[in-house]
This record gives C-alpha cells, structure tokens and sequence, in this order.
C-alpha cells in the first residue's frame, strides 16, 4: 500500500471514531485547491473511501441518505471544529502564514448559523485552546474566508489560535491552529521594539532611533502600497535589462527570505507607488543621515562619500550580534542601536548575486542621476557607515521608516 493510501485510510479510522463520539461542530475538508468545505457533523453518517475506481475517492454519506465525493489527490488534509451551541456558526481555522518575530497572518473561513454572524476572528494565546477570555483580533465580514494580522508576539514563542464567530446562538470555535513566532537573535534583547504590519500582512519589529521609528527587519513585500504587483524576476539576463521594479530573493532561493527579506531593484525603491506600508516610506538620504546623527557621526562626515563614523562605531551600532549573520570578525557589533543590520548581500546589475555574510546594504529613496541612487553599507569588518551611489539596477534589501 503507498504512503498516500495509507494516509487516508488512517483518516479515515479517526474520523469514524470521532464521529462516534462527538457529533457536535463540523468536519473541515481542506481542499488543494484553497476551498475549505465545512460538514455539519450531526448531518454525517459516516465516511468511507473507495480506491478501486480510476480516481480514488473519500465518500461522506449524509443521515439523509445522500453521499458526496471528493478526489482524494484534491484533499489537503481534514480538520474537525468543535463549534458551539445549536445553531451557531460552522467555521474552520487556516494553517497561519508570514510568520515573523512579532507576528502572523492568520486566516479562517465561516458559514451561515441560524442567525447572522455579528462578529468573527481570531482568538490566540500561548495555551492551547484560546478562547474570547483572551486575546483576540476581529475581522470584517461574516460569511466566507476572512484574515486577522495578528501583532505585538513575544519572541521565539509557541501560540495557538482558533477562529471564532459569534451569532444570537452563541459564539462558535474552529479547530486548533499553532505557530512559532521567530527568535530574536537578531534584535537586541535590551531594547522594547514595536511592530507594523505592511500591505501583504506580513509583521516586522520596529525600533525607535532618535526621534525617527524605522523597521528593525528587511522589507518582504510583493506589492507596493496600493496593492500593485511589484514583478519577481529570477532570471539574469531579465534582471540586468530591466529599468522598472523588481524583486527577488537572494540567491533565487525563497529561504533566505526570513530574515533577511526581499532584494529589491531602485527601480521600485523610487516608485510613487510606495513600497513600504501606508504611513511609512523608503528612507532619504538625508532619514539616513538623521539615523546616523543620532548615532554619534560627526556632522562635517554627513555628505561625504565612502565610510564615515568608523571611530564613533556608528555602523557597529547597528550590526546584528548574531555570529551566523555576519562573518568573523563582525567589526564592533553591538546592535545597541536596535537597528539589527544583517549581511543579506545584494544583486549587482549583472543580476549576480554577491556578499552574503560580508556586507549588508539598503537603498535610499534619493537618486542621484536617472541610473544611479545612493545607498548605505556595512561591512564585517568594518565599524563605518559608507553612503554610496549605485546603479539602480542592483539589488538591495530595504528598510522603511515612519512618515
């Protein structure tokens, strides 16, 4: 028998035990294709799957009488909410996504009770089984799929959450969902950060510095902030002939996307459209000349390009003190700043990809002429800042900071 075989047939034991049990709350089937399907479970009579036929298939049989089949190549997988009192709402909780350090995007999907839904979300805690006596964020709607951001998470932190709806019957519960927030060994344990959420739901710490509040982890958005599509180019010989926005992960490789972030080219840093989240923007030069005041540089360094403020270890400051985000000898990293700069690297104007562990860099949003921007580096081995000017066809993490 193959391992998928064996899979289902296992479901289907569970669910049969379960049915004997408990016939209260709704059975969840989470289809391939996005659509989750909720199964009122006193209408179940049982469930059985049928392999014999060219398409195997799992087959609920309803009370009434009736069955209804679902391919079982197009069954993600099958969930069971315990729901609530007679005639509340049936509804299911998603798998979470965008998972950072302070935060998740998470997700459900709700169905009509005896009476209309008038509030729905996401309850969540670090216990298992959290309910409205907790934490909780509402979410508009009250039928169909709906997603709560869920922010302000502690560090490396396990959490669970279960969608909730409340109707005059009462107040439902989805099944159980749980997440693991990021550590934190690239921000400074020291430090209270903050939090924003950006157009795509995904969560960063902020930091304040000085009198400017900038996020303290590089941007991961796939559209700029009304919601247009920033294009994801792979390819090289694409990436060097483009003179409009782009995006790609280091390496082409999507896990270097977490914490590192996305490798933006100054085509989209400089877009009117904005990549970063509504009432934050890319960083100036003259943001990042501020950020490096309140650093200690010496003002008559501000304009001058290549490194500066290497005795004050202004770009020391700054570095993550993480020893696997920056090679030995990780020159004066103290992050004492909260900035928490990571080597992520870039893509030069060739679309190659370069310096991973050994520098880290960001774009300003001030351009220099029409293919050049400067930019801001450091370095592994060294405790300076360098403002520079590069091509715009580079690729460069990006940082974003409060209007």
């Amino acid at each position: 028998m193959d391992t998928t075989m064996h899979r289902h047939l296992a479901l289907a034991s569970l669910f049969c035990t379960v049915l004997l049990v408990q016939a209260q709350g709704t059975m969840n089937i989470h289809r391939t294709n996005g659509i989750t399907v909720l199964l009122d479970m006193v209408d179940i009579d049982s469930v059985s799957y049928q392999w014999d036929s060219p398409t195997p298939v799992m087959i609920v049989h309803r009370t009434g009488g009736t069955m209804q089949s679902y391919a079982v190549a197009e069954v993600d997988s099958i969930t069971y909410s315990p729901g609530g009192a007679d005639g509340t709402a049936p509804l299911a909780t998603l798998p979470p996504a965008s998972v950072s350090s302070t935060g998740a995007l998470c997700s459900g999907v709700s169905s009509v009770g005896d009476s209309p839904v008038v509030t729905r979300g996401i309850c969540y805690g670090p216990s298992p089984l959290p309910d409205l006596s907790g934490p909780s964020m509402v979410a508009t709607g009250s039928v169909g799929s709906f997603q709560v951001t869920l922010v302000g998470l502690s560090y490396g932190v396990t959490y669970f959450a279960r969608a909730f709806a409340t109707n005059a019957q009462g107040t439902s519960y989805g099944n159980q969902v749980s997440f693991t927030t990021l550590p934190a060994d690239h921000l400074n344990p020291g430090l209270t950060y903050g939090s924003v959420t950006d157009q795509n739901g995904n969560s960063y710490a902020t930091i304040v510095i000085g009198t400017q509040e900038w996020m303290a982890e590089n941007l991961r958005a796939v559209t700029f902030a009304n919601g247009d599509t920033i294009p994801h180019v792979t390819e090289a010989s694409v990436w060097t002939a483009l003179s409009t926005p782009a995006w790609a992960h280091y390496n082409n490789d999507p896990q270097f996307e977490t914490p590192y972030g996305k490798h933006y080219n100054g085509y989209a840093v400089t877009d009117p459209r904005n990549v970063c989240p509504t009432g934050w923007h890319v960083p100036t030069d003259l943001d990042w000349q501020q950020l490096e005041i309140a650093l200690g540089m010496p003002l008559d360094a501000l304009e001058v390009l290549g490194g500066r403020g290497w005795l004050e270890n202004v770009g020391g400051k700054m570095k993550s003190e993480g020893a696997q985000y920056w090679n030995d000898p990780n020159a004066g990293g103290t992050n004492e700043s909260g900035f928490s700069a990571l080597a992520s690297g870039g893509r030069n104007a060739l679309g190659t990809f370069t310096q991973q562990g050994g520098m880290g860099l960001w774009w300003t949003s001030t351009v220099v002429d029409s293919i050049s921007a400067y930019d801001r580096i450091l370095l592994y081995n060294g405790q300076e800042v360098i403002r520079n000017t590069a091509d715009r066809r580079f690729g460069f993490p990006l940082r974003c900071v409060r209007d």
